[in-house]
């Protein structure tokens, strides 16, 4: 486990405005989605770019799982692996025993996976820096929550000056179209 810490260009996508897109045409032009509550927490750099669209996405039908298993549809299951042909479910059940369902692919996609069609907030987001590592305690004082865009130019300009963050970030920044993220 490390730290990895990004500057992202934020920018409109080419998709057309009532085509719908798959999370496939989302990663071959580094695109993100978000939902609407997502989308209100994003800095403005991003919700400036973001523009509504169709997106499908497909979702396992966990309590359909579960009941044809012979679980109650409502009992705490997660993937705990996919690969080898076969995807892994581990049920929690009562005193800390666990139970395992092991659904091959095939039947996976026939039974258990549905698509949805969502409208969601999209942007593309290029990579215009990195770093890896590298910070004090100042700088990781100074890093906005895990996983979180931030678009605040001055707290870039401190991590570099204090934090031990690259100076490239600042020279990199373009006011109202970069974000800064981290990840840990």
């Amino acid at each position: 486990m490390g730290l990895d810490i990004y500057l992202f260009r934020c920018e409109k996508t080419d998709f057309a405005k009532n085509s719908i897109i798959t999370h496939q045409d989302l990663e071959e032009v580094s695109a993100n989605a978000y939902s609407k509550k997502e989308y209100d927490g994003l800095p403005k750099a991003m919700r400036d770019v973001c523009q509504l669209q169709k997106v499908k996405s497909e979702y396992y039908n966990m309590s359909k799982i579960l009941t044809d298993h012979g679980y109650d549809e409502n009992a705490e299951a997660h993937i705990t692996g996919l690969g080898g042909g076969n995807t892994h479910i581990t049920v929690y059940l009562k005193d800390d025993k666990t139970a395992s369902i092991d659904i091959d692919d095939k039947t996976m996609m026939e039974k258990y996976i549905f698509s949805q069609i969502n409208k969601r907030y999209v942007c593309k987001l290029e990579e215009v820096d990195y770093q890896r590592k590298g910070l004090n305690d100042t700088g990781w004082s100074l890093l906005p929550d895990n996983c979180q865009y931030s678009d605040d130019k001055e707290n870039v300009i401190k991590m570099t000056e204090e934090g031990g963050l690259s100076k490239s970030f600042v020279r990199n920044w373009e006011d109202g179209k970069t974000v800064f993220m981290a990840w840990w």
